[in-house]
């Protein structure tokens, strides 16, 4: 099933103009969550093509090559809903936070982007309200709705990259790309280490960046859901056989992570409180999830030893000092107050 997402596209988007957002699958019942920020290379039509040739709209500075047909597989494979978002990255790039320069790029790679030249607060201001804003807050909608139904969600951002940048060969054939998240990566890096002959990035050829990135740390980790970026290769899925071959592959390996998830109860609703803030953000006890509303990272450590300052990934914070800061500051350190969230009515 496939449904189009209107939303406002005043000002940019004409009548003869595709909707941004693209889902498949909307009633799809896979925990994971697909979403795709560069499925497409559309512009729209009050802004021509950008000054550039034909061949340059089809490169990978205009989309991620390939993907659309990888995510359109997998999300059939593994019954699962697919967010993509139809328009050229040059147009507005959908994975990185508006105020980045890259956001809407003078440059890419060694191509200037004449359309997008001396671009003014007010244009870039249209492109965000008429592409990106509809794209994010129909992903919000979505994750919203789902913990609001008590359905298990786990992100999963689909992207491809070019085999070659700025003249180097990048040897890669998959990544997974990730920052606080240690649950979901770890799984997928040892599955896909395990298939014979392939040569997987840890991190590479990109790593996931708060400054750089959009759709990960704001729906994956600001939410406390399970997530992870997979960047394939452009010339791998290049043709319908090579995407079919690696949504074969990866239907096949998260169906093996749902399994072992299911099997460590970590797909269950949340149902278990932060011993920090106490408030019923995670999914199981010392799995090492992050709270969204605290920052607490799940070690363990719970009032046995809560005055206790165990190291590891709190640091030189104790659980009870942690508790205290979240009581004076709203985060266990003063460095986490930007990443945190008021708790949702079902954490309460």
């Amino acid at each position: 099933m496939a449904l189009d997402s209107a939303g406002d596209t005043s000002l940019l988007l004409g009548a003869q103009d595709v909707p941004p957002v693209l889902e498949h699958n909307t009633t799809g019942r896979s925990p994971f969550l697909l979403t795709s920020d560069h499925y497409g290379n559309t512009i729209p039509r009050i802004l021509g093509d950008l000054g550039l040739p034909a061949s340059e709209l089809t490169r990978h500075i205009a989309w991620d090559p390939g993907i659309a047909g990888v995510a359109d597989a997998l999300s059939k494979h593994l019954d699962a809903h697919l967010i993509a978002q139809r328009y050229s990255r040059l147009v507005i790039d959908c994975n990185r936070p508006p105020q980045a320069p890259s956001s809407i790029p003078r440059l890419s790679e060694a191509t200037v982007i004449p359309g997008n030249e001396g671009l003014g607060g007010d244009a870039a201001a249209t492109r965000r309200k008429a592409i990106f804003d509809p794209y994010h807050r129909r992903i919000a909608e979505v994750i919203d709705r789902r913990l609001r139904d008590g359905v298990a969600t786990v992100l999963v951002s689909l992207h491809s990259f070019t085999p070659v940048y700025a003249g180097v060969a990048r040897p890669w054939h998959i990544g997974t790309l990730y920052h606080r998240d240690t649950r979901l990566p770890p799984l997928l890096l040892e599955r896909l280490r395990a298939e014979t002959g392939l040569v997987v990035g840890d991190n590479e050829p990109y790593a996931v960046d708060d400054a750089t990135d959009y759709t990960i740390p704001v729906h994956g980790e600001a939410r406390g859901l399970m997530n992870t970026g997979i960047e394939i290769r452009q010339d791998l899925i290049a043709d319908p056989a090579g995407q079919r071959e690696w949504a074969n592959r990866l239907a096949n390996i998260f169906g093996e992570i749902e399994r072992e998830l299911r099997a460590k109860r970590m797909l269950q609703f949340k149902a278990f409180r932060c011993p920090c803030c106490k408030f019923k953000t995670l999914y199981g006890q010392g799995q090492d999830e992050i709270c969204p509303v605290c920052f607490w990272h799940d070690d363990g450590q719970d009032e046995a030893d809560a005055e206790r300052v165990r190291g590891g990934p709190n640091g030189l914070l104790s659980l009870r000092q942690a508790q205290l800061n979240f009581k004076q500051i709203g985060a266990i350190d003063e460095r986490w107050k930007g990443k945190v969230r008021p708790p949702e009515p079902n954490e309460v």
